[in-house]
């Protein structure tokens, strides 16, 4: 298997760039993991309850590549996302493979696999219970990205395209990125300029630092 991924691994780096260098979608990896799923659902365990367990994973492993493969292929037609950036249904299928197969990989252990056979338990319930947890992590996860997005979202229609960094930048303390831009340049400038062009600047500056205390006012006064 390690040679397999190796060797997969350095074809699917060199397709992923374009003949620009841009990022370009491939099939390797897809193919990649339903290689893993064929091959560990063929995987002989010294337990029966053991051997089930790791061919389900396997036929898991091999959904996961096989939905990634049509995904890439014909639902996405090699694009990054849908134009409305919104997943398709289909779309949520090969991460919650991803998921249950990451579950059932670290509960195909066998001493684990033993004290359930010591116990009674059925490789059905226990796969049954495995992939509930795999619903629940996927929830959770989706549950984590709508929050996110949806703050994200609330942050930039509060602040505005323009007022958003500069509110992020006064809330950290930081002033301005064009004020720091002006400090600089006039610090360059600093030997060159005359008296009175410096009482001008200062002023300027007065003026402006002015300017932007009355705006922050009235942005508080706004929300």
């Amino acid at each position: 298997m390690g040679i397999v991924w190796w060797c997969a691994g350095m074809l699917g780096l060199w397709l992923s760039r374009g003949r620009n260098g841009e990022a370009r979608r491939n099939l390797i990896p897809a193919i990649v993991i339903f290689l893993t799923g064929w091959a560990m659902s063929s995987h002989v365990q010294h337990l029966e309850f053991s051997t089930k367990v790791h061919a389900v994973f396997g036929y898991t492993l091999m959904a996961a590549g096989l939905t990634r493969l049509i995904e890439i292929a014909f639902i996405l037609r090699d694009r990054s996302a849908r134009p409305n950036g919104e997943p398709s249904t289909f779309q949520h299928l090969p991460p919650y493979l991803l998921i249950a197969s990451g579950f059932l990989f670290m509960g195909a252990n066998e001493e684990m696999l033993q004290m359930l056979v010591n116990a009674g338990v059925d490789h059905v319930s226990y796969l049954l219970v495995l992939y509930s947890t795999a619903f629940l992590l996927y929830l959770f996860v989706n549950i984590l990205v709508h929050v996110y997005a949806t703050g994200t979202k609330k942050d930039t229609v509060s602040e505005g395209p323009v007022n958003g960094g500069a509110g992020a930048r006064r809330r950290m303390g930081l002033p301005p990125i064009e004020t720091r831009s002006r400090e600089t340049e006039e610090f360059e400038l600093e030997g060159l300029l005359s008296d009175d062009e410096r009482e001008r600047v200062d002023s300027a500056r007065t003026r402006v630092g002015r300017d932007e205390e009355e705006g922050a006012g009235r942005l508080k006064e706004a929300r």
